[in-house]
């Protein structure tokens, strides 16, 4: 099952997959990363659509930090940590967990369309250039 969260504040939204139904009546629990997406404030309202997804193809994701590039892997990192992740959508920021430390990426593409299912299906997965990459270089160049 995937839905549409939409805030009427905001007008911000975000697609995303259910771990467990145990929240309240009328009420949701959402991580950190989908909170600051959608810019919300403790009881805002939110507008939650059940909807339909393709099956994902192919998703490129920009980490906000060079530093995760330098991990020893950091591909098949971000492939095992998205196992969490029921779906992505194209303009999304999420955030991923390892090793104690909070990674944050940009979803910049998906295909076949803007939001897609990523569960039981073969993705291509693309990382492009850290957002800090030049500063780091700047950096680097600079000791």
């Amino acid at each position: 099952m995937y839905f549409r969260l939409t805030t009427p504040r905001t007008h911000r939204k975000t697609f995303c997959g259910v771990l467990e139904f145990t929240a309240e009546e009328e009420s949701c629990y959402l991580p950190g990363w989908m909170v600051r997406h959608l810019i919300l404030d403790e009881g805002d309202i939110v507008i939650v659509t059940n909807v339909q997804l393709p099956k994902a193809k192919e998703v490129t994701i920009r980490p906000y930090e060079t530093r995760f590039t330098e991990l020893s892997n950091p591909k098949a990192v971000l492939e095992e940590t998205l196992k969490h992740y029921a779906c992505l959508s194209k303009g999304d920021t999420i955030a991923l967990q390892y090793n104690d430390e909070t990674f944050e990426f940009d979803i910049l593409e998906t295909d076949p369309e803007n939001a897609v299912g990523i569960i039981d299906a073969d993705v291509r997965l693309n990382l492009s250039e850290p957002r800090d990459y030049k500063e780091y270089v700047k950096t680097l160049n600079n000791q």
